[in-house]
């Protein structure tokens, strides 16, 4: 065989200092409760782009000091339970209706250079339609001190003129209401003086963020705040980013790229770790047994991709953005095989033989999301051609011993597969697959001075789990058994002449068994 390796007072003084204690700790706590409620609840969806998280963590430490921020989690799972799947203005308000939403916050970053534009617009919970936005141009992944001011002052400034869902404002004929009116008040309102309209247009205008002199309305009507040219070239961006908002998915981002299960781009790289197992059946009485091999778990170098070029179209919603190409690499660092044999004088010796392990996996990918939103499983199917080999120098066998009739392998294959991934949580991602090895070539073991002809086959099954760490790096790891049958059909040297006797099949059947996993780091784009 070869091997690789609780007391109350009773006095009424105290028991008065300590009702009085009581009474100002509750008086305290009703005061920060009411401050607390005095604010409006804003939820603040994923931002799309790059280095979206950070700018989105930034604006977030702003509105926090003029809002109750709302998880987006909570809006994800109202939006599941509401089936609502879409970014109108009709999704919004329903969504915001059931979690009492004053308002919806959505950002993106565009980058051009070394700027990064970060577009942040503000969404009325009980309308669901844009009512104020900012753009910042940010030379770095931080917002400057002027930046910030922006957002406390256009995007804090108009959550503080919301209004609450469900709210009477509208009722109400003598409701001094900031905004056009809408509704019953909109039909009574219709001929009020033209003061009252300039006001009601004047409001509207914070959509474009009109509070500041008229030279700096004119820069942004026609899209420049600091750079003009940038401005410019950015108009039609911006234009496609609002249809995007206008029809994306309510669970967070419009963009596909920023929902983990239309992803362009997943990538892990880090260690493996395998264990070869080649065993033999033979007939009960042979003496003259097959080796075999027993290898311990041997450490690896594993890259795994796959890329959905047609992902990258963020307007792309056809079938074929999910159509994918993968690779895969996991090739042994080092690995020794140990031969062990008696020399000339009877001693009793060891062997040690340069070895190769090596699995390489090129292929295409089909993935289908159930369920609704970012929530559900996905499906995926895919093909791919693959090579697995494992090969002992034999060359380097000392003179005496035995040459190893373990035959070195070289499979070629085609495994036909599906998977599933399933969100047990925000972060955690678990998932499972199996595929059917269809074998075209063993490399020496069915050579006839080996052991022949045979009927093979092989299955492959993993599982394995991802845990996100940031919007675009998580940690991943696996575990996977590829295991192939042999059946000889009796015409080679080592099946039928073990014994001697070539006339009896003496080898009937091999299994070959790799045993493996992977701890790596993953980037999803």
């Amino acid at each position: 065989m070869m091997t690789s390796r609780s007391i109350a007072s009773r006095n009424s003084g105290a028991l008065r200092r300590w009702v009085a204690s009581a009474v100002a700790v509750l008086a305290l706590l009703v005061a920060a409760s009411s401050a607390h409620a005095g604010k409006k609840r804003v939820v603040v969806l994923d931002f799309d782009g790059p280095k979206g998280d950070q700018f989105q963590e930034q604006v977030e430490a702003v509105l926090k000091k003029a809002a109750t921020l709302v998880a987006a989690d909570k809006w994800s799972d109202a939006a599941d339970e509401l089936g609502v799947k879409k970014m109108t203005a009709k999704g919004v308000a329903k969504v915001a209706a059931k979690l009492r939403i004053d308002g919806v916050v959505v950002g993106s970053v565009d980058r051009r250079g070394s700027r990064y534009f970060v577009h942040v617009r503000l969404r009325e919970g009980k309308s669901g339609e844009f009512v104020s936005e900012v753009e910042l141009v940010v030379r770095s992944g931080k917002l400057s001190s002027s930046d910030q001011a922006e957002v406390k002052d256009q995007i804090a400034g108009g959550i503080a003129k919301l209004s609450a869902p469900g709210s009477a404002d509208d009722d109400d004929e003598d409701a001094d209401d900031d905004r056009p009116a809408r509704g019953k008040d909109k039909d009574k309102g219709k001929h009020r003086d033209d003061d009252e309209d300039a006001e009601a247009a004047d409001d509207r205008g914070k959509d474009k963020g009109k509070h500041r002199d008229d030279d700096e309305d004119d820069d942004r009507d026609k899209g420049k705040d600091r750079d003009d040219e940038d401005r410019v070239a950015s108009r039609d961006d911006d234009k496609d980013r609002d249809d995007r908002e206008d029809d994306g998915d309510l669970h967070g981002s419009a963009s596909l790229a920023s929902d983990p299960r239309h992803r362009p781009l997943e990538a892990l790289a880090g260690l493996s770790f395998t264990a070869r197992r080649l065993s033999f059946r033979t007939e009960p009485t042979l003496t003259n047994k097959p080796q075999g091999y027993k290898g311990a778990p041997v450490a690896g170098a594993y890259v795994d991709a796959t890329l959905y070029p047609l992902a990258f179209n963020r307007k792309n919603k056809s079938i074929l953005r999910d159509v994918g190409v993968q690779l895969m690499l996991d090739r042994v660092i080092k690995i020794e095989s140990k031969l062990a044999y008696k020399d000339g004088a009877g001693a009793n010796q060891t062997a040690t033989l340069g070895t190769t392990e090596q699995h390489l996996a090129v292929g295409l990918a089909f993935r289908y999301a159930l369920g609704k939103g970012e929530t559900g499983p996905v499906l995926i199917g895919s093909v791919r051609y693959n090579r697995l080999k494992f090969v002992i120098d034999k060359g380097a066998v000392p003179a005496g011993a035995p040459t190893p009739d373990i035959p070195n392998t070289d499979y070629t294959y085609v495994d036909p597969g599906v998977a599933i991934q399933y969100p047990a949580s925000p972060k955690l991602r678990v998932g499972g697959g199996a595929r059917v090895l269809v074998i075209t070539d063993t490399g020496e073991m069915q050579n006839v001075d080996q052991y022949g002809a045979a009927t093979v086959i092989g299955f492959d099954v993993d599982l394995g789990a991802d845990y996100t760490l940031t919007r675009n790096w998580f940690v991943h790891a696996g575990l996977a058994l590829h295991t192939i049958g042999f059946t000889f059909k009796g015409n080679g040297a080592l099946t039928n002449n073990r014994d001697g006797d070539a006339t009896t099949v003496d080898v009937h059947n091999a299994r070959d068994n790799y045993f493996g996993g992977a701890i790596t780091a993953g980037y999803a784009y």
